[in-house]
């Protein structure tokens, strides 16, 4: 199952919406069909160690969680969790150094 994704603004809070984000309306429609999943959250970390972003996965497992978390780092480190309990902590990646000639 592909991740469902929510991004928050730039102080790592929700946007105010009208009722539940379509993650959340998506666990509850399949989890009333027998389908489990799960809802995963990824925080976007800085180098300081603050949440520079979130965004919901709706994921079957933790497996697949971390699967497209890790698609998700880049120059900010990823913090998974999934309700209070944290999942996977991915470093950022290191750009290369240029080699000057």
């Amino acid at each position: 199952m592909a991740p469902m994704q929510h991004f928050a603004t730039a102080n790592g809070k929700r946007p105010k919406s009208h009722g539940r984000c379509l993650a959340e309306r998506l666990t509850l429609l399949l989890s009333g069909f027998g389908v489990l999943v799960m809802e995963y959250r990824a925080h976007f970390l800085r180098r300081d160690g603050d949440i520079a972003g979130t965004t919901t996965l709706v994921c079957d497992d933790d497996a697949e969680a971390i699967e497209h978390a890790t698609q998700l780092v880049g120059g900010f480190g990823i913090e998974l969790l999934n309700g209070d309990r944290v999942v996977e902590r991915l470093e950022p990646r290191r750009e290369p150094k240029m080699a000057w000639t």
